[in-house]
Protein backbone atom coordinates (compact mmCIF):
# COMPACT_ATOMS: atom_id res chain seq x y z
CA UNK A 1 0.00 0.00 0.00
CA UNK A 2 1.36 3.17 -0.82
CA UNK A 3 1.80 6.24 2.09
CA UNK A 4 -0.61 7.93 0.04
CA UNK A 5 -3.28 5.63 0.58
CA UNK A 6 -2.54 4.82 3.74
CA UNK A 7 -5.36 5.57 6.20
CA UNK A 8 -5.33 6.15 9.53
CA UNK A 9 -7.12 3.52 11.40
CA UNK A 10 -7.57 -0.17 10.27
CA UNK A 11 -10.14 -3.00 10.93
CA UNK A 12 -9.11 -6.10 12.55
CA UNK A 13 -9.25 -7.51 9.31
CA UNK A 14 -6.89 -4.68 8.06
CA UNK A 15 -4.73 -5.55 11.01
CA UNK A 16 -4.65 -8.67 10.62
CA UNK A 17 -3.86 -8.72 6.67
CA UNK A 18 -0.65 -6.58 7.39
CA UNK A 19 0.60 -8.58 9.97
CA UNK A 20 -0.30 -11.74 7.93
CA UNK A 21 -1.83 -13.22 10.83
CA UNK A 22 -5.59 -13.99 11.72
CA UNK A 23 -8.12 -11.77 13.53
CA UNK A 24 -8.30 -13.72 16.53
CA UNK A 25 -4.33 -13.06 16.87
CA UNK A 26 -5.32 -9.73 16.24
CA UNK A 27 -8.13 -9.52 19.60
CA UNK A 28 -5.58 -11.47 21.48
CA UNK A 29 -2.66 -8.44 20.94
CA UNK A 30 -5.20 -6.10 21.54
CA UNK A 31 -5.86 -7.73 25.33
CA UNK A 32 -2.45 -8.09 25.49
CA UNK A 33 -1.60 -4.36 25.52
CA UNK A 34 0.55 -4.64 22.41
CA UNK A 35 -1.89 -2.66 20.31
CA UNK A 36 -2.97 0.39 22.32
CA UNK A 37 -5.63 3.13 21.60
CA UNK A 38 -8.00 0.98 19.85
CA UNK A 39 -11.24 2.78 18.62
CA UNK A 40 -13.82 0.53 19.58
CA UNK A 41 -16.99 2.26 17.25
CA UNK A 42 -19.71 -1.19 17.97
CA UNK A 43 -20.09 -4.29 19.17
CA UNK A 44 -18.64 -5.46 15.39
CA UNK A 45 -16.01 -2.57 14.58
CA UNK A 46 -13.45 -1.74 16.06
CA UNK A 47 -10.60 0.31 14.44
CA UNK A 48 -6.73 0.48 15.40
CA UNK A 49 -4.48 3.51 14.45
CA UNK A 50 -2.25 3.06 12.20
CA UNK A 51 0.27 4.50 14.50
CA UNK A 52 -0.21 1.77 17.07
CA UNK A 53 0.40 -0.88 14.21
CA UNK A 54 3.58 0.40 12.97
CA UNK A 55 4.90 0.80 16.54
CA UNK A 56 4.49 -2.48 17.04
CA UNK A 57 5.84 -3.54 13.99
CA UNK A 58 9.06 -1.59 14.93
CA UNK A 59 8.92 -3.03 18.54
CA UNK A 60 9.00 -6.57 16.80
CA UNK A 61 11.57 -5.86 14.44
CA UNK A 62 14.14 -4.50 17.05
CA UNK A 63 13.85 -0.84 16.26
CA UNK A 64 12.87 1.72 18.25
CA UNK A 65 9.69 2.27 19.19
CA UNK A 66 10.12 5.93 19.84
CA UNK A 67 8.96 8.30 17.02
CA UNK A 68 11.67 10.82 15.28
CA UNK A 69 11.74 14.11 17.82
CA UNK A 70 9.32 16.64 16.61
CA UNK A 71 11.77 19.91 15.77
CA UNK A 72 9.34 22.83 16.04
CA UNK A 73 10.94 26.51 13.95
CA UNK A 74 9.23 28.80 16.72
CA UNK A 75 10.14 31.65 14.00
CA UNK A 76 8.21 29.75 11.09
CA UNK A 77 5.39 29.77 13.61
CA UNK A 78 5.43 32.98 14.67
CA UNK A 79 5.59 34.45 11.37
CA UNK A 80 2.74 32.54 10.13
CA UNK A 81 0.57 33.89 13.20
CA UNK A 82 1.52 37.35 12.23
CA UNK A 83 0.59 36.32 8.59
CA UNK A 84 -2.45 35.27 9.99
CA UNK A 85 -3.36 38.44 11.95
CA UNK A 86 -1.79 41.03 9.85
CA UNK A 87 1.23 41.38 11.89
CA UNK A 88 -0.22 40.93 15.51
CA UNK A 89 2.06 39.34 17.92
CA UNK A 90 0.56 36.51 19.75
CA UNK A 91 0.52 38.37 22.99
CA UNK A 92 -0.79 41.20 21.68
CA UNK A 93 -4.07 39.18 19.89
CA UNK A 94 -4.71 37.35 23.11
CA UNK A 95 -4.80 41.06 24.71
CA UNK A 96 -7.31 42.54 22.04
CA UNK A 97 -9.62 39.51 22.02
CA UNK A 98 -9.93 39.14 26.04
CA UNK A 99 -10.72 43.04 25.89
CA UNK A 100 -13.42 42.35 23.16
CA UNK A 101 -11.88 44.26 20.53
CA UNK A 102 -11.66 41.09 18.59
CA UNK A 103 -15.13 39.36 17.49
CA UNK A 104 -15.84 36.05 19.23
CA UNK A 105 -15.69 33.96 16.00
CA UNK A 106 -14.50 30.37 15.27
CA UNK A 107 -11.93 31.42 13.42
CA UNK A 108 -10.70 33.81 15.96
CA UNK A 109 -11.16 31.12 18.73
CA UNK A 110 -8.97 29.15 16.75
CA UNK A 111 -6.08 32.09 16.24
CA UNK A 112 -7.02 32.24 20.20
CA UNK A 113 -5.43 29.19 20.64
CA UNK A 114 -2.32 29.30 18.52
CA UNK A 115 -1.56 32.65 20.44
CA UNK A 116 -1.44 31.00 23.95
CA UNK A 117 0.40 27.79 22.37
CA UNK A 118 2.74 30.31 20.67
CA UNK A 119 2.54 32.84 23.75
CA UNK A 120 3.38 29.91 26.12
CA UNK A 121 6.48 29.49 24.66
CA UNK A 122 7.90 32.77 24.31
CA UNK A 123 7.52 36.09 26.65
CA UNK A 124 4.77 35.86 29.08
CA UNK A 125 5.05 38.88 30.58
CA UNK A 126 2.12 40.18 29.21
CA UNK A 127 -0.23 37.34 29.79
CA UNK A 128 -1.83 37.67 32.97
CA UNK A 129 -1.86 34.08 34.17
CA UNK A 130 -2.68 34.62 37.54
CA UNK A 131 -5.83 35.20 36.11
CA UNK A 132 -6.73 32.62 34.18
CA UNK A 133 -6.16 28.71 35.29
CA UNK A 134 -6.04 27.54 31.84
CA UNK A 135 -3.17 30.08 30.36
CA UNK A 136 -1.63 29.34 34.08
CA UNK A 137 -1.59 25.40 33.01
CA UNK A 138 -0.60 26.17 29.59
CA UNK A 139 2.75 28.09 30.49
CA UNK A 140 3.31 25.77 33.25
CA UNK A 141 3.01 22.95 31.06
CA UNK A 142 5.37 24.60 28.51
CA UNK A 143 8.14 25.31 30.44
CA UNK A 144 8.60 21.93 32.71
Amino acid sequence: MSEATKTPYLSIEGVAAELDCSTRNVYKLIQAGKLPSVVKRSERKTLVPRWSLEAYQRRINGESSSPEPLVIDADALMKQFADLTGGISPQQFYLAFKSGRVADTSENMSLLVKAIALGAGSDTSSIPVENEPWAAAAFLTAHQ
